[in-house]
């Protein structure tokens, strides 16, 4: 557990939750554990996110999930902020996800998670702390959720960003209603939606498709992230590859997030990227 309560300068109601800097974003989320509690892997997973360094501004470790047992407190992956501490070291912003671990992804923890005051300071707290950009909220419960509990994250991630000044983003969609788009826009004052729709392979007119009305349904450019997985969409060919960062660029995308890791075979994605933050 975190187990750590907020001291900082700054009255809780003065702060205002960051805005999304203006200019194209790339994130990376990473799943790389054995980097948290092994220097060798460290300096190897450093050495491979180095290689990115022109095109990638921030990167997202999956270093939190939810305790399993009551009252579902935040919890700190061992070594993480040593992790976090590294990257920003090599002169990237740490934005972590908090999402699960096996045996977890349960409806009522997060439920537990929306209600609790103390997982909304903890959660600040490790922004502050760790001089973090903020943090990013993957909540994929296995049970179906309501539109009440989608507002009711929304809430909780708005409160999460009054209280640290910081950046708060919210991926989407998952099983049920808890990530329905539309409510958390509503209700809540998170910076950005991170899509992962748009993972899939398939059709590029049906792709952008997706993207533009996601895009409009999270409130437009500025608070929409375009999900990408190499991983999700092996049948795509290097010109369809190229042809999506185009129709990105065309769009106004401002944020790519990346799913996930770093492989030399995603070498094509990479280099559409770039040519789309060129743009």
């Amino acid at each position: 557990s975190t187990g750590v309560m907020l001291s900082y300068t700054c009255l809780a109601l003065l702060c205002v939750a960051a805005a999304v800097a203006d200019g194209k974003r790339v994130l990376l989320w990473t799943t790389d554990d054995a980097a948290y509690t092994n220097s060798t892997e460290l300096g190897a997973y450093l050495a491979r996110i180095d290689g990115l360094k022109d095109v990638l501004d921030v990167v997202s470790p999956c270093s939190y999930y939810i305790e399993q047992t009551p009252p579902h407190r935040l919890v700190r992956k061992p070594g993480a902020n040593n992790t976090h501490a590294a990257l920003q070291s090599h002169g990237f912003l740490v934005q972590p996800l908090v999402g699960d671990i096996s045996g977890g992804w349960n409806m009522s923890w997060y439920r537990s998670t929306f209600s609790s005051p103390g997982f909304a300071w903890s959660a600040a707290d490790e922004i502050i702390q760790g001089k973090l950009e903020g943090l990013n909220f993957d909540y994929e419960p296995h049970q179906p959720g309501s539109l009440s509990d989608a507002s009711a994250y929304g809430s909780m991630v708005s409160e999460i960003a009054r209280l640290s000044g910081a950046l708060l983003t919210v991926d989407f969609p998952c099983d049920g209603a808890l990530c329905d788009l539309g409510t958390l826009v509503k209700w809540s004052e998170v910076h950005r939606m991170m899509d992962m729709s748009t993972y899939s392979g398939g059709s590029n007119k049906a792709w952008n498709q997706t993207m533009h009305a996601h895009m409009a349904a999270a409130g437009g450019p500025g608070r929409y992230g375009l999900g990408v997985c190499p991983g999700c969409s092996k049948d795509l060919t290097n010109d369809q590859i190229e042809e999506r960062m185009e129709m990105a660029a065309a769009a106004g995308v401002q944020e790519i997030v990346f799913w996930a890791n770093v492989d030399p075979k995603d070498s094509v994605w990479w280099n559409a990227i770039r040519k789309w933050k060129l743009a």
